[in-house]
């Protein structure tokens, strides 16, 4: 069986995802990134199956690193995460798959997981 990965791109609350996504998600690797840039390398060196993106980022934000990926990768799913309800739209036109909105219930963010990874 594959190993499982999972991409979380977020510059304040990494630690509290990645053990959400480790206790929760059996199986699953987590790769950390703290910025747009560097989410977007990750993405592309280390193909993960699944991305957590931050919308709020240093260098630039989220949105323009989901265009990003999306320029080389059409399929990754992609949940946005913000505290902002108006990036809801934007997140989704920019090309992710799920949005939800901090603080993110644990339960709510290992159901999209699963149901997007299978």
């Amino acid at each position: 069986m594959k190993k499982r990965t999972v991409l979380i791109v977020e510059d304040q609350l990494r630690d509290l995802f990645r053990n959400i996504v480790e206790i929760g998600g059996k199986g699953i690797t987590v790769i950390t990134a703290e910025s747009g840039p560097e989410g977007v390398r990750k993405a592309r060196l280390l193909c993960p199956d699944l991305i957590i993106m931050d919308i709020r980022l240093p260098i630039y934000d989220g949105l323009e690193a989901i265009r990003r990926i999306r320029g080389f990768d059409a399929n990754v799913p992609i949940i946005a995460v913000t505290a902002y309800p108006q990036y809801k739209d934007r997140a989704l036109k920019a090309g992710a798959n799920h949005y939800l909105q901090k603080p993110v219930d644990a339960k709510e963010l290992l159901d999209h997981i699963h149901q997007l990874m299978g």
